[in-house]
């Protein structure tokens, strides 16, 4: 992708800058797709606008965000109910299985102070629906499940 930036870019050049070429170039390409999940989880716009505008994604990383948001919803979806028979949100985590990775501890109390256990499930069937119509038509699937996380990172808790 970024070699296609370039070479477009220079179709109607001879020469181009090192500096042309670091604006065109994905400086952030190691963003991770699971830390934008995550970051649409903790409603933390900012960030997921971030990474969106400093990626290129593809058709394929459509489908990739819709199964991983799933799988992130269904896990938070587990810890709520962990978290209503331990009334404690780090034996909640704790008793998780797979374990949860130390760094991902603080974002997941975020997501669970956020999210209800009904809104996750409202959530997870949206997502759901969005894969199926994707799978059936996937023209515009980056601009549909951007719309849905930009959405999700923006809508009230209430």
């Amino acid at each position: 992708n970024e070699m296609n930036k370039i070479l477009n870019f220079c179709f109607k050049k001879n020469k181009i800058s090192r500096n042309e070429i670091l604006k065109l170039i994905n400086l952030h390409g190691d963003e991770n797709l699971f830390e934008l999940i995550d970051y649409c989880l903790a409603k933390n716009l900012s960030k997921v606008i971030n990474i969106i505008n400093n990626n290129s994604f593809n058709k394929s990383d459509a489908i990739i965000l819709i199964r991983s948001l799933i799988s992130r919803l269904k896990r938070l979806i587990e810890l709520k109910r962990l978290y209503t028979q331990a009334n404690n949100v780090d034996e909640a985590i704790n008793a998780y299985r797979p374990l949860i990775f130390w760094k991902d501890k603080e974002t997941l109390k975020k997501q669970m102070g956020i999210w209800s256990i009904d809104r996750l499930y409202v959530l997870l069937d949206k997502v759901i629906f969005l894969e199926i119509n994707l799978k059936k038509n996937s023209e515009f699937s980056n601009n549909i499940i951007f719309d849905l996380i930009l959405n999700t990172s923006t809508e009230s808790n209430s």
